[in-house]
């Protein structure tokens, strides 16, 4: 072979072995370290910080063996005189008759008829041996296809561990044999009505079904629920707070619901203002509240109270009837409700207030109502006006 073509061979086939070789290794290590992970993920589904530790060692481990095994090998210089040299220190039988040539030493027709002998392609093999390289690259492959066999048998199953490898904080899981599922009549109640929440598990075998739940106040508790089978239904009466539940059972991923327990909105009495008709002459009342006053007809009734409502709702109507008349003069500052109207018969006056709450009613997003409770009654009590006194008198001269 000439020698001009047995360096180039040679440099070629140098390279293919290193690279073959580091790639191999590269991606058994890469395969090795994720199988691992995956079974013990899948065993123990592992926290999002320790998948990221994971990914980030098992890519780091990658990088460094490439540029062990592949960037600073090829980034050596592979001249033809260091590839003679290379050559004349594996071969006795050259004599220096290679590095002469590559040198620019002229050879006679004999000496370069006997290097020619002496350069076969055999000696390309002897000289880098790739079996190792070879065997390794053949290995790697046959992972490859074995993994990408258990991905068309098992997509979901293959495609939960890389999402969970790749993206550790990512919201992928693993499939389970058990689910469940879960939600409240309402997820919005008034602090005196119980909290419903009804759990089913249409997939898995029969096991203890646990209730957690947490309130915005740090207050926790736990519930086991009794039956092994569902459907459950269970009725909780909680103290007014935002609650955060986690039901947990067998296999089953952890499902969350969160749930608000409210109080009813309340008109309490600031001052009522009375002011009596102008012909009776009587002074303007400043009261606490109407218990127990008693309304000539014609009285002026302005009536100021103070509303509590929830801090959570995204709405609120208000509505105030006097008998079957609606009173429209009102207004509410700063939660302050002020209206003012002429009593001229007795009935009850009515204030209803609702909040409105965005909320869940059987996992379907709904405008949850909440109302005063009982509603706000007052009875206005009229008594009949006075009989004016009349009295005659004769002409002030004293004539008939």
């Amino acid at each position: 072979m000439e020698p001009t073509i047995f360096l180039a061979s040679l440099r070629l086939r140098l390279r293919r072995v290193v690279i073959t070789d580091a790639l191999a290794r590269a991606l058994r290590l890469f395969i090795a370290c994720f199988v691992v992970f995956a079974v013990l993920d899948f065993s123990a589904a592992l926290p999002s910080v320790l998948r990221l530790m994971i990914m980030v060692s098992t890519i780091a481990a990658v990088v460094l063996g490439l540029r062990k095994r592949l960037f600073k090998p090829l980034s050596h210089g592979m001249d033809d005189h260091a590839l003679a040299q290379l050559v004349e220190r594996r071969s006795s039988d050259l004599n220096g008759l290679l590095l002469s040539h590559i040198d620019g030493l002229e050879l006679d027709e004999r000496d370069r008829a006997s290097l020619r002998e002496r350069l076969p392609r055999s000696l390309l093999y002897r000289m880098v041996q790739g079996d190792g390289a070879l065997r390794r690259g053949i290995g790697a492959g046959l992972l490859v296809i074995v993994l990408l066999g258990i991905s068309f048998t098992n997509p979901q199953i293959a495609s939960t561990a890389f999402q969970r490898f790749i993206l550790p904080f990512g919201e992928a899981e693993w499939p389970r044999s058990t689910v469940h599922t879960a939600a409240f009549e309402r997820n919005v109640v008034a602090e005196d009505e119980p909290l419903i929440i009804s759990i089913d598990r249409p997939q898995g075998p029969p096991g203890a079904l646990t209730l957690h739940w947490r309130n915005d106040q740090g207050d926790r508790d736990t519930q086991v629920l009794p039956a092994l089978r569902g459907p459950w239904r269970e009725l909780l009466n909680l103290d007014r707070a935002s609650y955060e539940f986690e039901i947990q059972g067998v296999d089953a991923l952890p499902l969350t619901l969160t749930a608000h327990v409210v109080g009813r909105p309340v008109a309490v009495w600031e001052e009522v203002v009375l002011t009596p008709p102008a012909y009776t002459k009587r002074p303007v009342q400043r009261l606490q509240s109407l218990s127990g006053a008693a309304l000539l007809p014609g009285t002026k009734l302005e009536a100021n109270f103070v509303l509590k409502r929830s801090d959570l709702r995204q709405n609120e109507t208000t509505a105030l009837r006097f008998n079957d008349a609606e009173i429209s003069q009102w207004e509410i500052n700063d939660q302050r409700l002020k209206f003012e109207f002429v009593v001229q018969e007795e009935g009850d006056l009515n204030l209803n207030l609702v909040d409105i709450h965005q909320g869940l009613r059987e996992g379907v997003a709904s405008d949850i109502e909440i109302q005063n409770r009982p509603a706000t009654r007052i009875p206005l009590e009229v008594v009949a006006d006075t009989i004016p006194q009349v009295a005659l008198t004769g002409p002030k001269t004293g004539e008939a």
